[in-house]
């Protein structure tokens, strides 16, 4: 999916990009970064959104309290998913993971 469709769709369910008011820079110093952690106003999710050449290449997932924690609690509690699926009726989020390499062994 390309950066600019995920982004109409986050934003189409409450996403609000957070992305400037944390404490991060890109890696030739550009700041504020912009588009890449998504809050949704409506449901308990955050979501970081990773795209290379216009094309999202990974997603990853924290409930709101966890990303309100420390970023060392971020890091333990950051889930890598290749979906996010929101129920507009219940507010509910599910999220299917990304497996990982280990996982498969």
């Amino acid at each position: 999916m390309s950066h600019d469709e995920a982004v109409a769709i986050i934003k189409k369910h409450s996403g609000r990009d957070i992305t400037s008011g944390l404490a991060i820079t890109g890696s030739k110093g550009e700041w504020p970064l912009t588009g890449i952690y998504w809050a949704f106003k409506d449901y308990d999710a955050i979501i970081g959104l990773f795209s290379r050449e216009g094309k999202v290449t990974e997603l990853t997932y924290w409930t709101k309290k966890d990303f309100g924690e420390s970023k060392s609690h971020r890091a333990q509690t950051e889930q890598n998913i290749k979906a996010l699926k929101i129920d507009t009726g219940t507010r509910e989020v599910s999220i299917e993971k990304t497996k990982r390499e280990s996982d498969a062994n």
